[in-house]
């Protein structure tokens, strides 16, 4: 059987589809940037950055200022808005190397940002295109010239060209033996595309970011145990980029430990205790707003036995009125279209 591996952790990250929470990762065997789903606490995709300078690849991050970003297996359920999340992670990890956090390979190129072009997969192809089209990311045009040195032409010019260069009735050519040319050889339009964190953090897309070792396992998955959450919550580098996208998650399904690890962060914050209130209940009924109306069910012990029928709580209807309307400010509704 595998041994636990150590996984150096680099915050939390949401899907503004399901606004369900990833927790992210960097491993330093494969430097690969990992996120984590916060119900199975397993791999649900990962990517890495481009290292090679010399590589055809790099040339976004050079023009960018971004680290190029490679995402070849992508995640396992698709199209559902986790690519969302993954991109989210490996711009999260450009954030804590460019800010001297943590050590990852991002190739000699970092930047508070990501960026991609040519010879991306069709897959990831078609998230650029729409995370521009929903303003999360930009792009550009470059061409790439390369310039060239005594290079033959023999073969790429005629007699009668050389005639006319050469000045027409004072020449004529009969042969060419070698032409060799020096200079540039422009190149063809490409598009290259950046994500900042800056358009991450403004759209609530990085919850959290704090940087500890937490172990993996073959068969649990990450294990984030309470003594690792009682470090990230003492941790001088934790930072909570929003309350209120804390808040406004969807908590159905969510782990024991990510709910413990978001609870201490909302402590952390100072949260309205109201507000405490209502997440606690939201996670121990474990049901989304946007599923329907939460219910509860009348305690056996407590009530009548004829009475042992599902109502409507009236608190809980407002607890999911004020959820949704703090995912209104949150700018998730407008990314749900994003794959």
């Amino acid at each position: 059987m595998a041994a636990n591996t150590d996984r150096l952790t680099l915050g939390l990250v949401v899907n503004p589809r399901t606004r369900l929470p990833f927790l992210a990762t960097y491993n330093e065997t494969t430097d690969r940037v990992g996120i984590w789903d916060a119900r199975t606490l397993k791999l649900e995709g990962d990517g890495y950055y481009e290292t090679d300078e010399d590589s055809e690849y790099f040339p976004p991050a050079a023009e960018t200022g971004y680290p190029r970003v490679h995402t070849p297996s992508g995640v396992k359920n698709k199209g559902v808005g986790n690519g969302t999340a993954l991109y989210t992670a490996l711009c999260l990890g450009a954030w804590v190397e460019d800010y001297g956090l943590a050590s990852l390979d991002v190739g000699p190129q970092s930047g508070e940002g990501i960026s991609s072009g040519p010879g991306a997969s069709a897959a990831a192809q078609k998230w650029w295109q729409a995370a521009e089209t929903h303003g999360l990311a930009t792009s550009e045009e470059h061409r790439q010239d390369k310039e060239f040195s005594d290079e033959d032409f023999s073969g790429q010019v005629s007699t009668s060209d050389m005639d006319s260069i050469l000045g027409g009735d004072d020449y004529d050519i009969t042969y060419i033996d070698r032409l060799e040319l020096s200079g540039t050889r422009l190149g063809e339009e490409e598009t290259y595309y950046e994500y900042p964190t800056d358009a991450a953090l403004s759209n609530s897309l990085i919850i959290a970011r704090f940087v500890i070792e937490v172990e993996a396992g073959p068969r649990r998955g990450l294990l984030l145990e309470k003594d690792a959450v009682e470090e990230i919550v003492d941790a001088d580098d934790t930072e909570v980029a929003e309350l209120a996208a804390i808040y406004a998650l969807n908590l159905s399904g969510v782990a024991p430990g990510v709910i413990y690890l978001l609870v201490s962060l909302l402590e952390q914050g100072n949260v309205n205790p109201t507000l405490m209130d209502a997440f606690l209940k939201r996670a121990t009924l474990g049901k989304d707003p946007e599923e329907g109306e939460m219910f509860e069910t009348y305690d056996p012990r407590r009530q009548n036995p004829q009475r042992r029928r599902r109502r409507t709580n009236p608190k809980m209807a407002d607890i999911n009125r004020s959820v949704r309307e703090i995912r209104k400010t949150l700018g998730w509704d407008a990314l749900v279209d994003l794959p």
